[in-house]
């Protein structure tokens, strides 16, 4: 990883060489947290509007990115919703997005990552 820093303290610019990306996958209207070295991606649609409900991890020291191997039932593909982590219970938080599912909160429990 290169680093590149800005004359403010607070904004440290980064690239990350990514290793080959072994899905085809561009993204948009989706979220992304930061948890530990690892970058999870949730949701979003892709470039032909497909919606989607996959996890996908890119490990920031590796550059190595991969879908998420997930247990349970995943929430239905979606796009326009937010995630954050929670730390102290070790579960990232999806809320809202569409289609329907506006009050929405579903949970990805982060135990072994």
């Amino acid at each position: 990883m290169r680093c590149y820093r800005q004359a403010s303290p607070i904004l440290d610019l980064c690239r990350v060489d990514v290793q080959e990306i072994p899905v085809k996958m561009e993204l948009r209207r989706h979220s992304a947290v930061h948890y530990k070295d690892k970058i999870l991606i949730f949701g979003g649609e892709d470039e032909v509007y497909n919606e989607n409900n996959t996890v996908y991890i890119l490990d920031l020291s590796t550059g190595a990115y991969s879908p998420a191997k997930v247990c349970g039932t995943p929430p239905r593909p979606m796009k326009d919703h937010t995630a954050t982590i929670v730390v102290e219970i070790g579960f990232m938080l999806v809320f809202g997005g569409s289609p329907n599912a506006k009050g929405a909160v579903h949970a990805l429990e982060l135990s072994g990552m």
